[in-house]
């Protein structure tokens, strides 16, 4: 994966800093993005169990929340809609909720730690009932296909998000040229991996 870590002296030589290697306007001292892609993925886990024991312990409004979700997919079906439309709702949805995750990471990066978090813990709540009902292996075996790429795509994005909230915390200064980086990395990186995410689970719902 790559980092956003970035050698100031690169900048005092003049040399412009390449988007396909170490190269950012974040400096150095800074957490590498791996390590924040890690501490999200371990987020992301927890909440995921966590969702699954909220469902366990609170059965009722659980349930309720579910069949809302289920009469909205019953909606959503029925319209007879293309398959065309349906990767264009499912790869626009993903896209633009990353982007606008990873953007409102200049807030302390609080926002896509959020959205990480929620985005887990509904996992979590889906394993529970849908895991019950069809069994949680088919359940991983229907999510694996595009979750595969979609989750770390996802993750990532949100990992550059966290990063340019930490790296403004600590220096204002070229603040439109580190979002211009993260923003390039999102559409060089994120959104190929969603494209490919949204093509999958198309294909899959076409073919249930």
């Amino acid at each position: 994966m790559e980092s956003l870590a970035f050698e100031p002296a690169d900048e005092e030589k003049g040399v412009k800093p390449s988007l396909t290697s170490e190269a950012s306007p974040l400096k150095a001292g800074q957490p590498t993005l791996k390590l924040i892609f890690a501490l999200l993925s371990i987020l992301f886990l927890g909440s995921c169990y966590l969702g699954y024991f909220l469902a366990e312990a609170y059965p009722d409004l659980a349930k309720k929340e579910m069949e809302d979700l289920r009469e909205f997919f019953r909606t959503f079906v029925s319209r007879d809609i293309s398959p065309l439309e349906i990767f264009l709702i499912i790869f626009l949805n993903n896209s633009i909720k990353s982007f606008f995750a990873m953007i409102l990471g200049v807030f302390f990066g609080i926002v896509p730690v959020l959205f990480i978090f929620l985005n887990g813990l509904i996992i979590g709540f889906f394993a529970k009932f849908l895991g019950e009902e069809m069994g949680i292996l088919k359940f991983v075996f229907l999510l694996l296909p595009h979750g595969i790429l979609e989750i770390p795509a996802v993750i990532l994005a949100c990992s550059y998000g966290v990063q340019l909230g930490i790296s403004l915390i600590k220096d204002r200064k070229g603040l439109g040229k580190k979002i211009k980086v993260s923003v390039i990395k999102f559409f060089k990186i994120v959104v190929p991996m969603l494209f490919v995410a949204a093509a999958v689970e198309t294909l899959l719902i076409v073919i249930r």
